[in-house]
């Protein structure tokens, strides 16, 4: 069985029996092309996090996983489809929330705005509406590349919790895929949603599309 770091272990403890939100993010700010910000959250059930976690591993064949590199290759390409097929199961629990900013303004140069959007977004709907047994308080997301952007995602949920937008028992926590592999959710997420959006090819979202809820 695939563990956890003791600082996720200990959250996951404070968080009980609630289910927890993971959360990843695909966007472009090149004008070159259509600037667009999307974060993702997979919801997994308290109950369900080891035996997912353990899935996973087992259908990339190694505790690595990125969907962008393995869909450069043959073999990772099968591999996505198998995870793919795993999280779009009927019998699965799992479900996905997806915030799209469809418009990125021209001051918003490196996305952070849109992110800031789309984070509040997310926040405001898991922990206002039951997913599926209750509301989420807990949400893991990929540890950022340095602490400005870190310190902007905890000022997103300050002031969504001082607009009354989300609750004061709303938390997140940042840690790399390698420490939780359920992070790599919503990285299958965001890599067959972009496909859809940018290239206009479904074929991997309608994998998962009956699980997943586009946020207007």
């Amino acid at each position: 069985m695939m563990s956890v770091s003791n600082v996720v272990a200990s959250a996951y403890r404070l968080n009980g029996s609630r289910p927890v939100a993971y959360l990843d993010e695909t966007y472009n700010v090149d004008d070159r092309w259509a600037r667009f910000y999307v974060m993702t959250a997979v919801v997994v059930q308290a109950d369900q996090r080891a035996d997912v976690r353990d899935a996973l591993v087992d259908r990339a064949g190694s505790g690595y996983w990125h969907t962008s590199e393995a869909l450069r290759a043959r073999d990772g390409q099968q591999r996505t489809l198998a995870l793919l097929d795993y999280l779009g199961h009927p019998d699965g629990s799992e479900l996905c929330v997806l915030a799209h900013a469809r418009t990125v303004e021209d001051d918003d140069a490196d996305g952070e705005q849109a992110r800031a959007r789309c984070l509040t977004s997310l926040l405001h709907h898991l922990t206002s509406t039951p997913s599926p047994d209750e509301p989420v308080e807990l949400f893991v997301l990929e540890r950022r590349r340095d602490r400005r952007q870190a310190n902007r995602d905890a000022q997103t949920k300050t002031d969504a919790i001082r607009s009354g937008r989300i609750s004061r028992q709303a938390r997140l926590l940042q840690v790399s895929p390698g420490e939780e592999q359920l992070l790599w959710l919503p990285d299958l997420v965001c890599s067959a949603y972009r496909r859809k959006i940018t290239a206009q090819d479904s074929a991997l979202f309608e994998r998962i599309a009956r699980i997943c809820r586009v946020l207007p």
